[in-house]
This record gives structure tokens, sequence and C-alpha cells, in this order.
């Protein structure tokens, strides 16, 4: 159910019996100020991280030319996303893998901040993570704090992270379905939450999620008072489907911009600061 102001908040244990007026009580100076976004819905490419280097270059050159500060692709993007634990070791990099560095590199020369999806290998581990590029290098990164896919750890922390004098945090796909993490990110000081999404799923189940998927958007932004943008990819790959879910909700839950489903394509919005 999608909450107004002054009813009471529910799917956050801590937040039972609290009017969603009194939840979002902030000091609006500490979220920062605008920024224009730019989101992408592409196809999958899959195991081929130079092809999605140039892929990512070439749209974050025209966002730059739009005047975005912010750029959403979507859930392990880099090599493509799987729910298969060899597949996954396979796909996943350490953060200076040479491809990690390849496409960090491609965006030097662009004033916008990236945010990319990627499995992550660690010592001990893997990670679905979102990398945060700028400037030619890794910024930051976000780990997946409740993964679905086999072998995964999950991520702790919200970071927070700046661009174009907004404040934004990251939660990916499955994340979406965690009210609390979205208000944990708001609470760290986020004005703007990405979603970089992936459902390629069986079809019966991709029908099933169609609504689903922007419909915890559209809740995510009205229970946290803060923009929502999401970026996901489009088509068939390996005889499952994604319909796409990319677009960009208000803080009011308003869809205000969307790719079609079906479709590869782009939107771009200026995003203001809380109300």
């Amino acid at each position: 159910m999608i909450q107004a102001l002054g009813e009471q908040v529910t799917g956050c244990p801590w937040l039972q019996g609290v009017s969603l007026e009194r939840a979002l009580w902030v000091d609006r100076d500490a979220y920062g100020g605008s920024v224009r976004v730019a989101a992408f819905q592409r196809q999958p490419i899959l195991d081929d991280a130079h092809a999605v280097s140039a892929v990512v270059a070439e749209d974050v050159s025209w966002a730059a030319s739009e005047g975005a500060g912010l750029a959403i692709f979507p859930e392990a993007y880099l090599h493509g996303h799987s729910y298969d634990r060899e597949t996954i070791t396979a796909r996943a990099r350490a953060l200076d893998d040479p491809e990690v560095r390849e496409l960090a590199v491609s965006l030097r020369g662009f004033p916008v901040t990236v945010v990319v999806g990627m499995f992550e290998r660690c010592e001990s581990s893997v990670r679905n993570v979102a990398l945060v590029l700028r400037g030619g290098a890794v910024a930051g990164v976000y780990a997946k704090a409740r993964p679905n896919e086999s072998g995964i750890e999950a991520g702790a922390g919200m970071p927070v992270f700046e661009a174009g004098g907004s404040r934004f945090a990251v939660n990916i796909c499955n994340d979406a379905n965690y009210p609390a993490l979205a208000q944990q990110a708001r609470w760290s000081g986020a004005s703007v939450l990405c979603y970089p999404l992936n459902n390629v799923l069986p079809s019966a189940t991709a029908q099933r999620w169609r609504e689903r998927s922007i419909g915890n958007l559209v809740c995510r932004a009205r229970e946290t008072g803060c923009w929502v943008v999401s970026s996901d990819v489009v088509g068939v790959c390996g005889g499952q489907v994604s319909f796409g879910c990319t677009a960009i909700v208000s803080p009011a839950g308003e869809i205000r911009a969307r790719v079609p489903e079906g479709r590869t394509g782009r939107i771009l919005l200026d995003l203001g600061p809380p109300a």
C-alpha cells in the first residue's frame, strides 16, 4: 500500500505507529541541492567488459552533453548478471582488475558521476556491488545488502555520495523489497536513491514482477521523501526476459519519467532538493 503523509508507517519495524510526517522530519539543508540525472535501459551484454565500457562511455558522453551530473546503469552490467554460483564466480573481478580500470578510465573526460553494477571478487568472498565512478577512478562502492544470488556475501553499511550538489545512496535490485534499507539511506543524508536493477527472469516470473518492480520504487519514494532513480536491462537473454523498469519517481511517488517497456532508451530529469 502506498502511504501519504500523516499515515502510519508500515514495513519498518522500528517505525510502527509513527506518522510519516514525524518519521521524515529532517534538516533539509543536510541533503544537498539539485542534480540532473540520466538513467539508461540497455540490453544485457554478457562476458564482454570491453563492449560494455564502450556503451557506457557513449551514453555518459551524451549525458555530459545534456548537463547531467549523475548517470545510472543496471545491476551487474559490466559482465552480466546471474544467479548461478559458478557463473558469478567466473564473472567476478577485483576492483583493481584491468577491465574495471578500463571502464573507469573511459569516463575520465566527463564531469559526470556514474553508477555501474558488477560482481566484485574479494579475498575470500564475492559481492554484488555498484561502482561509483568519477574522474577516471572508483570513487566509492555500495554492496548489495540483501543479495538473492547464490554465494554472494551481504554488504554492510550505507555510504552516501555526492553528485552535482546532491547527495545520493544506492540500493541494488532485491534491496528495493526492504523499506528499512531505503530509510537508512535517507537518515544517512541521501535525497536521491539509485536502484540498479537486473530483472532478467523466467517469463512467468518476469510477468509477475512487471507491476511489483515499479510499485516498489513508488513506495520507497513516498516512504522516504526521496527521489528514486532506477536503471534496468531489457530484452530476451538466455531464454529469459526483462521488460525493463527504468524510471524516475518523485518524492511524492509520481513517475516523472520512464523508458517504455520492451525498448532500450534513456531518460533525463532535473531532481530538486527535498520539499
